[in-house]
């Protein structure tokens, strides 16, 4: 039997042209398949998208050299060049809490937001560096902002002090970290006396940073309740906190 015979059929029983219409099909749909097959098995590669983000990162309590040691400027973070935009510092028990704002180029990615091959989200430890410092980071956001985000935040302590204390704190008292005022007293008076101390009650203005357990001074929440120190270069005491803004 011929492969065509004279009427131009397909061992003498398919057209040839409609043979060919028929593999014209099958294969424009196995072309689909495979493209539908490849996208669902994520065969096809996404491309990261180069931007750069402003992260939020707590550095921990250091001594007061080392918090004025950390400035905006060029540092190394993450590994990669990046810069410092803003330093918020409260003072602590054992020093001074750093928080920076750093501005990176890095990748934004279906995963979020990478330097190098470092993720960057809530939690990382990334280690920020200078030619004068290398401390260990904890990122708490990643975001636009070039600034800590600060509120000043009216409270009142009570304290039980000595006269010689007492008798030192003066309205317009600061408290100074790095030349920037972090706390402020507006006013203060004696509420009770005794033999060699002192009660008393002390307003201040603190710079606070809001946090998930609210706006916090020192790296603690200002509740009622609470206690914290204030310090200048004449004094130090610790008071509870009994009044704050609402």
């Amino acid at each position: 039997m011929e492969l065509i015979d004279e009427r131009g059929r397909l061992f003498g029983r398919v057209n040839v042209v409609d043979a060919l219409v028929v593999l014209l099909v099958v294969a424009v749909v196995a072309a689909g398949v495979a493209l539908v097959a490849g996208g669902a098995g994520g065969g096809i590669e996404t491309t990261a998208e180069e931007t750069s983000r402003v992260v939020t990162v707590e550095l921990g309590s250091h001594p007061d050299r080392v918090a004025t040691l950390v400035e905006p400027g060029n540092v190394t973070f993450a590994g990669e060049d990046a810069t410092i935009t803003d330093v918020y510092r409260s003072p602590t028990a054992d020093g001074v809490l750093l928080v920076a704002a750093v501005r990176v180029d890095g990748q934004r990615t279906t995963g979020g937001f990478e330097v190098g091959r470092t993720p960057l989200r809530y939690g990382t430890e990334p280690h920020l560096e200078s030619t004068n410092y290398r401390l260990k980071g904890r990122v708490v956001s990643v975001g636009n902002q070039t600034t800590v985000e600060t509120r000043q935040l009216a409270a009142t302590m009570e304290a039980n002090v000595s006269t010689a204390v007492a008798d030192a704190v003066t309205a317009g008292d600061e408290r100074r970290i790095a030349g920037e005022t972090v706390a402020t007293v507006e006013s203060v008076e004696t509420v009770e006396r005794g033999d060699g101390w002192r009660v008393v009650r002390v307003d201040l203005s603190l710079l606070t940073r809001p946090t998930a357990e609210g706006f916090t001074y020192g790296g603690r929440a200002v509740r009622i309740g609470t206690h914290l120190d204030f310090e200048t270069m004449r004094y130090r005491f610790r008071g509870r906190v009994v009044m704050t803004e609402p």
